[in-house]
């Protein structure tokens, strides 16, 4: 299991990415203070700072300008997913999708990691959440199939992974598309 440490807290490859979002807003806050108090006590009467003042103004922009990137990517969907701890694939026919799932499902179960692979082909027409205990022959409700998987991934001390190919029974091909399907079936 990968570990990175983040100001003396260790995170494993499992955790939740850290939430980011306050601490750039008050980063950002500071930063636009100190261009504030730059602008207010270092201009000339020509407009131009003073001395060491443009020095440090022009690194105050580069990490203002860092910090706008940083907001714009804790923003951008790969974040978003990865908070949500999900993942939507995507591709044309033949491009080797299903491959991929399989080969994740065979490498996890080979490393002792909680794994579900279920295929859209393997649904019927109902509800697809309620066929999830038939196809894993686990006795009870999906909610219990779920559970039992979290049960798992925390004995093994990693995160339980869910893989569906919902797209061709249902017609998901997008991520909206796809939350709005689980959203209509939701468990409980």
């Amino acid at each position: 299991m990968n570990r990175t440490s983040i100001r003396g807290e260790t995170l494993r490859s499992v955790d939740p990415p850290p939430a980011v979002g306050d601490a750039l807003a008050a980063a950002q806050d500071s930063v636009g203070r100190v261009s504030d108090l730059l602008h207010e006590h270092c201009l000339d009467q020509h407009s131009h700072f003073v001395g060491d003042a443009a020095s440090l103004y022009s690194r105050v922009r580069d990490a203002a300008d860092a910090l706008d990137r940083a907001d714009r990517l804790e923003d951008a969907e790969p974040a978003r997913a990865a908070r949500q701890r999900s993942l939507l694939l995507v591709g044309r026919a033949g491009v080797g999708k299903t491959h991929l799932l399989c080969d994740v499902a065979r490498t996890r179960l080979a490393d002792g990691r909680p794994t579900i692979l279920v295929a859209g082909q393997d649904f019927d027409g109902r509800a697809p959440l309620p066929q999830l205990a038939e196809m894993t022959q686990l006795s009870g409700s999906a909610e219990d199939v779920l559970a039992a998987l979290d049960a798992a991934a925390e004995a093994a001390g990693c995160s339980g992974l869910l893989m569906h190919r919902l797209y061709r029974k249902f017609g998901v091909h997008s991520r909206a598309e796809l939350l709005s399907l689980l959203r209509l079936y939701q468990i409980g």
